[in-house]
């Protein structure tokens, strides 16, 4: 009977360690499974980071080239240096207008803010644009003329149709 007791024994204690066992392998892969889950998130969150930060910094040097555009062509003292001034400014200004664009599809609830700013500061080009084209007018130049229109159009869109405004933008470049 004694030796029936100590088989009941041995296997009830081999049972409860083989439970234990069970149950901390599913405690293991759980742990695992979380942790892998929580360094993904980390990793998207930083990579979506340093691609705003790489945007941001893109679109900030891009505006001051715009500016610095702006008064090359107000001090522009011949017709030829007006003409490549323009036609570098329509191409640092559908750089900004595609960076800007990829910032609006990565940004979050947080970044709102940073991208209002950028829109504020285009739009104050925008009105400069306007004066250009007025100026493109007066110089008779078509094919300014009509990448200054794509501009106007792709930036009037850029509230309404992202989309379309993607297309006029891409036939800038």
């Amino acid at each position: 009977m004694e030796s029936a007791y100590k088989q009941g024994g041995f296997l009830t204690a081999f049972s409860k360690w083989t439970a234990f066992i069970i149950c901390l392998y599913f405690c293991v892969i759980g742990l695992k499974i979380f942790h892998h889950d929580q360094m993904h998130k980390i990793t998207t969150t930083n990579t979506a980071s340093l691609q705003k930060a790489s945007l941001i910094t893109q679109m900030h040097n891009e505006m001051l080239f715009i500016t610095r555009s702006q008064l090359q062509i107000m001090q522009a003292s011949d017709e030829k240096q007006v003409r490549s001034q323009l036609w570098k400014l329509s191409g640092l200004v559908s750089d900004y207008l595609i960076h800007y664009h990829q910032l609006e599809q990565i940004i979050d609830d947080r970044d709102e803010k940073v991208l209002e700013q950028f829109k504020t500061g285009f739009s104050r080009w925008y009105e400069f644009n306007k004066d250009l084209l007025n100026y493109a007018n007066v110089v008779a130049d078509s094919g300014f003329i009509n990448t200054l229109n794509m501009i106007d159009l792709s930036f009037r869109k850029l509230k309404k149709e992202p989309e379309e405004s993607w297309v006029f933008i891409s036939q800038l470049r």
